[in-house]
């Protein structure tokens, strides 16, 4: 039974991988590319997609699903900026919806809302700055 649930897995990850390859050369006009290439590029290419693609297929899976939540989730809103970051940047920076740096007045401007630091990175973020981090903050 197992090896049955194994095979059935392995067929499933194969074919939507040719699924995928081949909306992706109709999608960006590549048959001419994939079909230039020398036999043994083509070989290795369909082996790995039968030999490694099935292996990885779960770590792909949850990378794409991890990575669609993250969007959903700052989807209308402003993105705080990584901590290892956050120590060379204002103290105000937050991340657009196409990951630039922008201050978040000037974000609350463009898209006409009302975000505060504390909401964006936790309350206490206000409270946590310095005087002088306040003040650049605050005065743009």
């Amino acid at each position: 039974m197992k090896t049955i649930i194994l095979i059935i897995y392995w067929i499933i990850a194969v074919i939507s991988t040719y699924i995928v390859r081949s909306r992706n050369v109709k999608k960006n006009h590549a048959e001419a590319v994939f079909d230039n290439r020398p036999f043994w590029k083509k070989v290795m290419t369909h082996l790995s997609i039968l030999i490694i693609v099935p292996l990885t297929m779960p770590f792909i899976l949850i990378y794409v699903a991890v990575s669609r939540i993250k969007k959903a989730r700052y989807r209308n809103r402003p993105k705080p900026v990584d901590k290892k970051l956050r120590k060379f940047l204002k103290p105000d920076i937050v991340l657009d919806e196409d990951n630039r740096s922008i201050s978040l007045s000037e974000y609350n401007l463009k898209h006409n809302t009302n975000y505060t630091l504390d909401q964006i990175y936790g309350k206490g973020y206000e409270a946590s700055l310095n005087n002088e981090s306040k003040e650049e903050s605050h005065g743009s």
